[in-house]
């Protein structure tokens, strides 16, 4: 990469990568439609060794999790933890996509697609010396990706999920990652959201902001936009008619205020903060807020870059880990995380489990458990009554 290039591409990545919820429409959206887990009863199996490097986040199914450290991709079985194939990669990974059978990743080469069922090589698309892809999501038919040019100009592009051909481009100046909904993707660009047909990269509605949107979530006829202004204030929008809702803005904001991750309930918006450890819940339907939590150690956002991981929820029940406790030997430091269990109406705490290690990336749900990834490696953990492994770690509520 040129001297040239570096400066501007390192801009754009930080801004997309703010933006990414990447892999599964669950790890998408933030919501899972299985049943939740009363409390981790115990761990069902566990890889801890033999790791190159940092694990990448998890792409998890019923029957299979894929993840990464800096030279291997690994498909092992979600149920016991058995190694299904291995397939070797160049360097650290994106979280991967899984698309009609077919896994997905982006590494310093570009992108590989591999069958599910068996690690094969499908197909690759290889990145042009003057040009870095960045982070990608898989909607019906194809891979979605970020194609960011010498002269900072960033295309958004469209690959054939069986064949790695083009179908389709969009845009010059796409700096967020798309929301995939079904058969149409919403893409945030300067002061739009362009919504297209994913089939065919065909326009098909456009919704005019007053201002660049940093990310968007989007749920049936609702919208919500966070600003790139200095309150980093939220808004919602009707689909439909294209009409401003509501407008929120986090009180008691010190500076330039911190991003948020949103996640769209049936009548409810989740907002949370990792750098300020806020949790807010808001009507959906009028933006008033209905609770707030703050989860963690503020500190822990200077070292950890946030004081807890984004969340996930299922019925009505939101897991968040959190960074708690003190290092022995680096005081300064965490000394383990803890998973929240809150109830989403609430904010109430329904039971909390202490993890000695770290959990690095958001929990993924799988029937009657959950699947982690820590500084060590990855585990599953079994659902069932709570193990009860610390004692309640101070949290403050308004």
């Amino acid at each position: 990469m040129n001297n040239v290039l570096a400066p501007v591409l390192i801009a754009i990545l930080l801004i997309i990568s703010g933006c990414s919820n990447n892999g599964s429409s669950n790890a998408q959206t933030g919501v899972y439609p299985g049943k939740a887990i009363e409390g981790v009863s115990g761990v069902a199996w566990a890889l801890e060794s033999d790791f190159n490097g940092e694990l990448s986040g998890p792409l998890v199914t019923e029957a299979t999790t894929y993840f990464s450290d800096d030279q291997t991709l690994y498909a092992v079985d979600t149920k016991t933890g058995e190694q299904k194939w291995t397939h070797q990669t160049n360097g650290g990974i994106l979280k991967p996509v899984l698309v009609e059978g077919i896994v997905s990743y982006i590494d310093k080469t570009g992108i590989h697609a591999l069958r599910a069922q068996s690690g094969e090589l499908v197909w690759e698309r290889e990145r042009n010396k003057d040009t870095m892809i960045a982070m990608s999501v898989g909607s019906l038919n194809h891979i979605l990706f970020h194609e960011i040019l010498e002269d900072g100009r960033t295309t958004f592009k469209a690959l054939n999920i069986e064949t790695g051909k083009e179908s389709w481009s969009f845009g010059e100046r796409v700096l967020s990652t798309p929301i995939v909904v079904g058969d149409k993707l919403y893409i945030p660009s300067m002061d739009q959201v362009h919504v297209l047909n994913e089939k065919s990269g065909k326009e098909i509605d456009i919704i005019e902001m007053k201002m660049q949107a940093l990310s968007i979530a989007v749920r049936d006829n609702l919208m919500i936009a966070e600003y790139n202004d200095f309150n980093r204030s939220i808004h919602a929008f009707d689909l439909k008619s294209h009409d401003h809702k509501w407008e929120y803005v986090l009180e008691e904001i010190e500076g330039m205020g911190p991003r948020a991750n949103m996640i769209l309930l049936d009548d409810k918006v989740l907002l949370t903060y990792v750098r300020s450890g806020e949790v807010v819940m808001l009507d959906g339907k009028t933006g008033k807020e209905l609770w707030k939590k703050v989860l963690g150690t503020p500190w822990f956002a200077h070292i950890y870059g946030g004081t807890f991981n984004d969340p996930i929820v299922a019925e009505d029940t939101l897991y968040i880990s959190v960074w708690e406790g003190q290092n022995e030997q680096r005081k300064a430091y965490a000394g383990y995380s803890t998973l929240f269990a809150l109830d989403v109406n609430t904010g109430n705490e329904q039971w909390r489990y202490q993890e000695d290690d770290f959990i690095n990336y958001s929990p993924s749900l799988i029937d009657n458990g959950m699947v982690i990834v820590t500084n060590n490696g990855i585990k599953a953990y079994k659902g069932g009554s709570n193990v009860e492994k610390s004692d309640p770690a101070p949290s403050n509520e308004d």
